[in-house]
């Protein structure tokens, strides 16, 4: 007779999790024989687990092997990951029929446990700390062992479990392998990652048909000769020259030598059953030999010096073909390759990829790190069925077309990161229009306050024209547009224009700057060597330099020491090219002393500045952007919008909407495009994904800059330390004649650069700009430190404005102090868990004394969960300032390190820890390296699994891992209501095909929901999903069950920064004000306000938030919302 008291069993330890003794009471009652704890977050085993003695098979691990499906899958628990300990799972010996065992990734040090449990098959105790193995010695009916990432040194032990036939034991310390030699039937060896340089015991093993031999010190494979079962062999990351042995390998399929000192493999001409080849990372030149490869379907050749392809031409069922990182310029014989869906051919020399163009079959094309300059020829690739999808960033591969880091002319950049619908109708309107080009550039001249950056401007328009006095200072941003005549392409004269934009070098002005300063432009940096000059030395000039590497792009830099009545300062050039290869020259001038008939006059000066400015004019005429290719109707309407410009500070949609339909560019999205290509060149600011700014294009840049500085020059803005309210605004916009209907807009321009937030969303309207919030901590206000988790981020250049946008950010979850007041100041914030579902939990965010650090550090109840949201923000905003712009990553010289502590019993106890690289700690694990030894007396060794896992959540690590993100495909989640089934939902599924296919997505709706289970796998799909589409119409604002169930749970996921939100506008309604937390009324009776938030601040789809049903086709309106989506995946 069954029993089920036990399910009501009080526990006795917390750690003993309530869904583990669910899932036990559950097996009891049906005696499966396969029970699944993993992912229960035990760290003991509860006592009425070693009752169920008929069970064959558990899992405590993440995952384990189904036999029904014959694959790995996740434990169907959502819990956090198992801890046990090898003194916690001693009973298991009680659980005498037991077959098959997952306890990977766990804490288990010995294998004692296990040494009863005689009728094992299948042991899995990978990812432990095991050491001694020698209590397996009896268990001979084992056919299936794991013992990888241990700390295993010998493995003498298991020579005698001769019935084995699959042996993992990769990433371990082991030296010798004459343990093998009687184990004969093994089928599967993975002993990569140890310490192994020969494995002569291997050489009897004659029935192994899967190898993997990576990661150790092999030079000699003589052993491998008589291995004639070997189907799939593993050689990589070894030592090996000669492969001469393998000749005898002729039904091996699959065959991986890469990370190798290889240069000959005429041998492979021998093993004509090869499927998969990796030849990647060695010293390959001649790959004539593999010519005859005819059943080769992947091959890999990348990081090699190969310069000549033709050997691969008849190579026709290549299906995957990897060639990056070699010397190849001519790729003509691939053309007929047309079986090819993955094609990476980046970091070579190639100029001409018209080759390309009837690969048709292909998902994957990477052209990156090249000299492309012209990409029209595979327009055909952009056209088919299923289109590559073009994209500029570095690491973006599957489904698209890849041409970062290329020299583009044909389309322009600007053009290029607008998508496929944007290149398509830039070569559209080529062939309609014809072509023209653009002559113009940007100058930005920058330095310390009254260095002379004015005055250099003055004498640019006019040498003779008067100095401006020395009490006259820029305020913010000058702009004063500068012509010369140059010849064109064609040798025809031209006039070039050039706008000259003056910073003001006041420290306030310095981090909103940061917006303006632009990749390919010239840059001027301006020294006063004067006696009273401000700051103006070597490490001011180290200081912009840096600036213009980090934000400016590499962009070329020349230099103008303003010598002041003959006060000279030397620069050593030789060493500053050193280090800024894009600084081009120096030069000493007195501005006084250029204008003739006057005392200071002096002719060397005069010869120096006709140099300097040859020198401008030479590096602008060279500048990447000038001669840009346009349609002749796209010049027209620039030169329309600059004859506004003098008009008018602004405009609106419709009358840019006009100006466009007046040129030929009548349709909306094509209106669209040309605005982001006009907003990218500085032609004019236009937001369009900002719902307050979108129908406002500012075409005066210094109009805006002068509204956002006469708040930041204000007095009372000034004496309140960076406070304001509405009506502060209008007195300081009044003042200086911005009319009061476009108030609004200045303050969403202002909050769409970072520089300031509303204290309290939609109710109160005050203001807080966090650079000019005081330099000291609020009164009272002090941190105490109890169980800290500390993290530091540390910087080589760190630019002003990280830790205010961070403050912007992060501001609707800053701590209030007593008196309500957030706590928070310029070089640190106090932030409250809470509103991030991390209750009673807090974290401190300050910048170091030094300006080069940030640190964090976290107490509470969920530290790790608090610190992984914290840091996900932080990671943005890093990237955001840190982009690589060269294809030389040596070229990016300045880098942050996230840096986390260490755990050794020293540091553990002193507040001054040892720190280490986080990446550096993630590429030890990769190459099999499990531990790390700290740098504080006595150097105690720590397991980088424990760094790793002591300071984020696991529930959040993914999104601390950029590339894990980026290559899994995303979950979308489609809330609806009901009565819009038919006519929105399975219209937007449809449409949603393309993206699945190419694995971007996996999309779910409730018609998966299986009887019975509603609830359940709505809250499941809920709280799974990457990305929440919320199709918008008057029956969706409608529904009470949507707002508070499907609405509030894709708030909190966002919150949490674990999905994102976006409304597609189906049908037009009123839904900007629609709130995703309280209705007002709930609002209003919470005595602590939480910030309300409507659904019109996420950005919407499509583009604009226009209703798809109001497009002329329909169809039109979803594929714009399947565009704008992508570019988020």
């Amino acid at each position: 007779m069954k029993s089920d008291y036990f399910c009501f069993y009080p526990l006795k330890n917390y750690a003993m999790s309530k869904l583990a003794i669910e899932l036990i009471c559950e097996n009891r009652k049906t005696q499966d024989p396969f029970l699944d704890l993993g992912n229960c977050g035990l760290t003991e085993l509860p006592e009425e687990l070693f009752n169920c003695i008929w069970l064959e098979q558990l899992n405590l691990s993440k995952v384990y092997y189904s036999d029904e499906t014959s694959q790995w899958v996740k434990s169907k628990n959502n819990g956090i990951k198992n801890s046990l300990y090898s003194n916690n799972i001693l009973p298991l010996k009680n659980l005498f029929n037991l077959k098959k065992l997952y306890l990977s990734s766990n804490k288990i040090s010995s294998t004692k446990p296990f040494e009863n449990l005689v009728n094992l098959q299948v042991l899995h105790l990978g990812d432990n700390e095991i050491e001694d193995i020698s209590h397996l010695v009896n268990i001979s009916n084992l056919r299936v062992l794991d013992l990888s990432n241990n700390l295993i040194t010998d493995a003498i032990h298991l020579r005698n479990n001769i019935q084995l036939q699959v042996l993992l034991l990769s990433h371990n310390k082991i030296t010798c392998n004459n343990f093998l030699e009687h184990l004969t039937k093994l089928q599967v060896l993975y002993l990569n990652s140890n310490v192994i340089t020969e494995f002569n015991s291997i050489k009897n093993l004659t029935k192994l048909e899967k190898l993997y031999l990576m990661n150790n010190r092999i030079e000699n494979i003589d052993f491998i000769q008589n291995l004639i079962s070997l189907k799939k062999i593993n050689l990589s990351n070894n030592f090996i020259k000669n492969i001469e042995p393998l000749r005898y390998l002729i039904s091996t399929e699959s065959l991986n030598l890469s990370n190798n000192d290889i240069i000959d493999i005429i041998i492979l001409n021998k093993m004509i059953n090869l499927q998969v080849v990796d030849l990647s990372s060695n010293k390959i030149k001649d790959v004539s030999s593999l010519k005859n490869l005819n059943k080769l379907h992947t091959l890999d050749l990348r990081n090699n010096i190969i310069t000549n392809i033709k050997y691969l031409e008849n190579i026709v069922k290549l299906k995957n073909l990897d060639l990056s990182y070699n010397k190849i310029k001519d790729i003509k014989f691939l053309q007929n390759l047309i079986s090819l869906q993955s094609l990476d051919l980046s970091s070579n020399e190639i100029k001409n990829i018209a080759f390309l163009k009837n690969l048709l079959n292909l998902r994957i094309l990477n052209l990156r790190n090249n000299r492309i300059s012209d990409i029209s020829h595979v327009l055909p690739l952009l056209k088919k069925e299923k289109p590559l999808l073009v994209s500029l960033k570095t690491f973006d591969y599957k489904g698209k077309l890849n041409i970062s880091d290329n020299d583009l002319v044909s389309p322009p950049i600007e053009i290029a990161k607008q998508g496929n619908q944007a290149i398509l109708h830039y070569f559209d309107e080529l062939e309609k229009q014809g072509t023209d080009y653009l002559y113009e550039a940007k100058m930005l001249i920058v330095g310390q306050p009254r260095a002379g950056k004015t005055s250099l401007r003055y004498k640019l328009f006019e040498q003779q024209s008067v100095l401006p006095p020395e009490e006259a200072t820029t305020r913010g941003i000058d702009i004063q547009s500068l012509t010369f005549i140059m010849n064109d392409q064609d040798n025809k004269a031209q006039q070039f224009t050039y706008h000259a934009w003056d910073f003001g070098g006041q420290q306030i002005y310095q981090s909103t700057h940061q917006f303006f300063l632009t990749h390919r432009s010239l840059y001027v940096l301006v020294m006063d060597t004067g006696k009273d000059s401000f700051r103006n030395d070597d490490s001011t000039i180290n200081y912009w330099l840096q600036v213009v590497e980090l934000l400016g792009g590499n962009s070329p830099v020349v230099l103008l020491r303003n010598e002041k009545n003959e006060r000279t300062f030397s620069v050593n050039l030789p060493s500053k090219k050193a280090r800024f290869a894009f600084l081009k020259n120096d030069y000493g001038i007195d501005l006084n002393a250029l204008i003739p008939n006057t005392p200071a006059y002096k002719v060397d000066q005069d010869r120096a500045f006709k140099q300097f400015r040859d020198t401008i004019e030479m590096e602008l005429k060279h500048l990447p952007l000038v001669g840009f290719p346009m349609p002749k109707n796209w010049i027209k309407i620039r030169e329309a919008l600059q004859s506004l410009s003098q008009q008018k500070p602004y405009i609106y949609w419709s009358e840019y909407s006009q100006l466009c339909q007046d040129h030929a560019v009548a349709e909306y999205e094509r209106q669209l495009e040309l605005s982001s290509i006009f907003h990218d060149l500085g032609v004019f600011l236009h937001f369009q994904d900002y719902y307050t700014l979108k129908e406002f294009i500012i075409l005066q840049n210094v109009w805006a800059t002068d509204a956002v500085f006469a708040v930041l020059d204000s007095p009372l803005v000034k004496a309140s330390k960076g406070k304001f309210t509405d009506k502060d605004l209008a007195a300081i916009w009044q003042k200086k004649n911005y009319d009061p209907s476009i108030h609004h807009r200045l303050l969403a321009l202002m909050m769409q650069f970072e520089l300031c937030y509303q204290v309290d969303n939609y109710f109160t309207h005050e203001y807080i700009v966090p650079e000019m919030l005081t330099k000291e901590s609020p009164d009272n206000y002090t941190w105490t430190p109890r169980h800290d988790l500390p993290l530091h981020y540390r910087y080589d250049f760190m630019p002003k404005g990280i830790l205010t946008r961070l403050i912007v950010r992060l501001h609707p979850h800053i701590s209030r102090d007593k008196k309500n007041q957030q706590v928070v100041w310029k070089s640190g914030v106090n932030i409250d868990g809470t509103t991030m579902d991390c209750p009673t939990t807090f974290a401190e965010i300050t910048e170091a004394w030094d300006n080069e650090q940030l640190l964090v550090r976290v107490q509470g109840k969920f530290p790790k969960e608090l610190m992984s949201k914290i840091t996900f923000v932080i990671d943005s905003i890093n990237s955001d300032f840190f982009k690589q712009v060269s294809r030389d990553p040596a070229s990016q010289k300045s880098k942050w390190y996230k840096m986390i502590p260490c755990v050794c019993s020293i540091c553990k106890i002193n507040p001054d820890k040892h720190f280490y690289e986080y990446s550096k700690l993630l590429e030890r694990k990769e190459y099999g390296r499990l531990t790390i030894e700290c740098d504080r007396k006595p150097f105690e060794t720590v397991s980088i699994n424990e760094l790793l896992e002591g300071i984020f959540s696991e529930k959040l690590a993914h999104h601390t891992q950029s590339e894990n993100m980026e290559n899994s495909p995303k979950k979308i989640f489609i809330s609806y209501s009901h009565k819009d089934e038919k006519r929105w939902k399975n219209k937007i599924i449809t449409h949603l095909a393309p993206l699945k296919n190419q694995d971007l997505i996996e999309s779910w709706n409730d018609r998966q929901i299986e009887a019975g289970l509603w609830d359940l796998q709505i809250e499941k799909a809920m709280e799974e999903a990457d990305i929440f589409l919320l199709l918008i119409t008057a029956n969706f604002l409608a529904s009470n069950y949507i707002s508070s169930k499907e609405i509030a749970t894709a708030y909190r996921r966002f919150k949490e920064g674990t999905a994102r939100i976006f409304p597609v506008i189906c049908d037009a309604c009123k839904w900007e004000l629609q709130p995703v937390t309280k209705t007002e009324k709930e609002f209003n009776s919470v005595t602590n306000k939480e910030m309300y938030v409507c659904l019109g601040q996420f950005q919407a789809f499509p583009k604009d938030a226009r209703p798809i049903k109001s497009w002329t086709n329909i169809q039109d309106g979803f594929l714009d919302v399947i565009n704008q989506l992508e570019k988020h995946l």
